[in-house]
């Protein structure tokens, strides 16, 4: 008995070992794949060094001195860079970069440090890979670029697949977020930033969508006895200009026209603005009905601000 469990185990050590040799193999692949697929659409990639470990449970991938470019003049440059998953779930990625890296952007590069940086990821494993779910947080960052430096105490943003094709739940809460070098008079700090909405593609994420819809559910902004809330839904039609209805829920709003103003919103427009809040404040809070439409940010019959064009929504 005991010499048949001996082969037994010793069966299943090898048959889990080639197992594990075989995703190494894939992970290898994979990488490979990858890699000649961007330089194919123009990405300069290139590393000093690549190793995949983790023997018997994991799948470790380490890369020392990468540096990626795209043709838009995007990029990064990472020292380090480790992806982990576990080997019976290699469709679920820990990914963990070293700082300082540096973000690269047609404006400059952006110089990153952290002293907690890492991202979660779950793809689907049904066809070409796609994120399901993804994950990033950060502790301590700070970046500083093209004469703009901010940092945070604690950042997160989150996106997972939503219930309707080609839509995207998404989140972001940033702490104690400090901006420095816009030529506006900005809060020391804003104690939060938070963002909780629905994104509607017109393609895959794998396929370099463009936005379709937008659906706000909480838009804050908050600092001191400020707070600032935008909610409601936009859509990007084919011109490019989002329309749609928004709702701006201010309190405190007195301390934002100093700020308005200092970003280029004329005089006369603060004082209409402000006479308009003014009739609509209760109780120390005011709710401001926003429109966007024919290419224009409008108060009312007050316009505030031209709208992006954005990218047009793909018809087939």
């Amino acid at each position: 008995m005991i010499r048949i469990l001996t082969i037994l185990v010793l069966v299943a050590a090898l048959g889990w070992s080639g197992y594990w040799i075989a995703g190494r193999m894939s992970v290898m692949r994979g990488i490979e794949a990858g890699v000649a697929e961007a330089r194919a659409e123009g990405w300069e990639i290139a590393w000093d060094d690549l190793s995949v470990a983790g023997f018997p449970n994991r799948f470790d991938t380490g890369l020392r001195g990468l540096v990626a470019r795209g043709p838009g003049g995007w990029g990064v440059e990472v020292p380090r860079l480790e992806v982990m998953a576990l080997s019976y779930r290699p469709n679920e990625v820990i990914v963990v970069p070293g700082t300082p890296l540096s973000l690269l952007t047609p404006a400059g590069p952006v110089a990153v440090e952290a002293g907690d940086l890492r991202a979660f990821a779950a793809f689907d494993g049904s066809g070409p890979p796609q994120p399901v779910r993804v994950e990033v947080e950060a502790t301590a960052l700070a970046a500083q670029g093209a004469g703009i430096a901010a940092r945070i105490s604690r950042g997160v943003v989150a996106m997972r697949e939503a219930e309707a094709d080609l839509s995207h739940d998404a989140a972001l809460s940033l702490s104690d977020l400090a901006v420095e070098g816009i030529d506006a008079p900005l809060p020391a700090v804003f104690d939060a930033a938070e963002i909780d909405g629905t994104v509607t593609l017109d393609r895959p994420l794998s396929d370099q969508p463009n936005v379709t819809a937008l659906t706000l559910r909480r838009a804050e902004l908050a600092w001191g006895e400020t707070r600032v809330n935008l909610t409601g839904a936009l859509a990007v039609g084919p011109s490019g200009l989002p329309e749609g209805e928004l709702l701006l829920e201010l309190e405190g709003w007195r301390a934002l026209l100093p700020l308005l103003t200092g970003l280029g919103l004329a005089e006369g427009q603060a004082r209409l603005l402000s006479a308009g809040i003014e009739g609509l404040e209760q109780d120390g809070r005011a709710e401001i009905p926003l429109t966007l439409s024919g290419g224009m940010l409008r108060f009312g019959v007050i316009p505030l601000a031209p709208l992006p064009r954005l990218p047009a929504p793909y018809s087939p």
